[in-house]
């Protein structure tokens, strides 16, 4: 018997070539990709437990606070609820605005210098 021809070994055959590893990949990740920004996906994603668990606990925790508030009734300059909190940020915007800028800019310039520091 003679050697093989191309015909004889499938993964060898003349199609074999047709697309090589890189272009396999590349639509392969395309289809990832695709099915990572899909609707469905998303939405499964959101609604998973390692989603929901840890917003369900953040919330837990706000009602609680609110309540704790208001039963014990204790002064908005001792502890403010979370809605008075929300309230109040939402009315003192204009002023609050340029507050949180400076502390943006003074964490973000501590975080370079530790960051330099660090090397």
């Amino acid at each position: 018997m003679g050697s093989p021809s191309y015909k004889d070994i499938p993964s060898q055959g003349r199609d074999a070539n047709l697309y090589s590893n890189s272009d396999l990949s590349r639509d392969s990740n395309r289809f990832k990709l695709r099915r990572r920004l899909s609707i469905s996906h998303l939405l499964s994603t959101f609604w998973s437990v390692d989603v929901l668990a840890p917003v369900g606990v953040g919330v837990l925790a706000l009602v609680i606070w609110q309540v704790a508030v208001w039963v014990a009734d204790v002064p908005p300059y001792l502890l403010p609820g979370p809605i008075l909190v929300v309230k109040t940020l939402v009315m003192e915007w204009t002023t609050l605005f340029p507050s949180l800028l400076v502390t943006l800019q003074i964490t973000l310039t501590a975080f370079v210098a530790a960051t330099l520091s660090g090397l």
